[in-house]
């Protein structure tokens, strides 16, 4: 039996046995120690974290979850992490904002295409139970089909609200199990399953003010922490790139004007990678931006919060890495089409 022991962002720690052949989160669960998690696969990244000394197997994970770099740099998943010493591992969140997943009930309020190409949808749900339904902006949770076990994880684009309300913007996938309901189906009362919430891609207080990096409907978990910072009356600098394929997949501008008069340093940079002629705004790709808008900056003195697609994922950690940023200011969010059952 070795032991593990884990680092959390506020300094705190916490240790648990765990057998060679037993991986991390199982280990911790069996001692009431709950570690975020979630589809103990080795594919949705939740419990990724980084091992700062000790020897261990991991078996085998997507590079959608953790890439190639990130494991040379020492990132594991600790569901697919079996220690063989003595383990020391840093996890990327405070030891108070450890939240125990719920399983609940929620009402369909609204749902209705946001883009102009009808891509992207706006799904408003309602919990129906006593008290606030609490979550980390930026987290997500996991919804089911309608008469099916299929369920499909989505990040709330909103915060914890006394009226329990949860704001997804959800991309279409054709032939998409929660597309196809989303678009075809869908309903003001319908009555969904979901579980939550779950994921480590929140905001850190810290010195360095944030860059936030979406592509898509990577705005979501975004849009959370933002409105985060405006409720909390943040004045520091703040930035945003913003980036789609077309001009027609451009949404949620109603929810960024505002946060741009709400938040007094707050900037936002709007990408299309195949512009119209007349498009306004920046054009090419999300690093095009960034490395243009950030030109003569020192790139080390901001913390970064990047969802979307995994190639842009990966293409903004190397301009990150190659700019001199350390790890521990980049929280990524892959988001990826998934057949996750549970």
């Amino acid at each position: 039996m070795h032991r593990v022991s884990c680092a959390f962002w506020d300094g705190k720690e916490l240790e648990f046995d765990c057998a060679p052949d037993e991986d991390v989160i199982t280990a911790a669960l069996r001692q009431n120690v709950i570690l975020l998690s979630y589809c103990r696969k080795g594919i949705c990244a939740t419990c990724k974290a980084r091992v700062k000394d000790g020897d261990f197997e991991m078996h085998e994970v997507t590079v959608q979850a953790l890439s190639p770099s990130e494991q040379e740099e020492g990132s594991v998943l600790l569901c697919q992490t079996c220690p063989q010493s003595d383990l020391k591992v840093e996890l990327d969140y405070d030891s108070d904002r450890v939240t125990i997943p719920e399983i609940g009930r929620v009402e369909v309020i609204a749902v209705e295409p946001v883009s102009p190409s009808c891509s992207v949808y706006r799904l408003l749900l309602k919990g129906r139970r006593i008290g606030i339904f609490n979550w980390n902006p930026g987290q997500y949770i996991a919804i089911r089909r309608p008469n099916s076990e299929e369920w499909r994880m989505f990040s709330m684009a909103n915060t914890p609200n006394l009226e329990n309300t949860l704001e997804f913007l959800v991309r279409l996938i054709p032939g998409g199990v929660f597309s196809s309901y989303i678009e075809n189906e869908a309903k003001p009362g319908d009555m969904l399953d979901i579980k939550g919430p779950y994921g480590a891609f929140f905001f850190r207080h810290s010195a360095h003010p944030p860059v936030f990096i979406a592509g898509s409907t990577g705005l979501a978990p975004n849009l959370a922490m933002l409105r985060q910072l405006s409720n909390a009356l943040y004045n520091q600098r703040i930035l945003l790139f913003f980036g789609v394929t077309n001009a027609v997949d451009l949404f949620g501008m109603e929810e960024l004007r505002t946060l741009v008069q709400q938040l007094p340093q707050f900037t936002c940079h709007l990408v299309c990678a195949n512009p119209e002629v007349g498009w306004p705004h920046e054009k090419g790709l999300v690093t095009d931006c960034l490395l243009k808008r950030m030109e003569g900056e020192d790139f080390s003195a901001y913390d970064y919060y990047v969802c979307g697609p995994p190639a842009m994922i990966e293409a903004v950690a190397q301009i990150l890495h190659q700019k001199g940023v350390d790890s521990y200011q980049v929280l990524r969010e892959e988001f990826v089409a998934s057949s996750l059952k549970s």
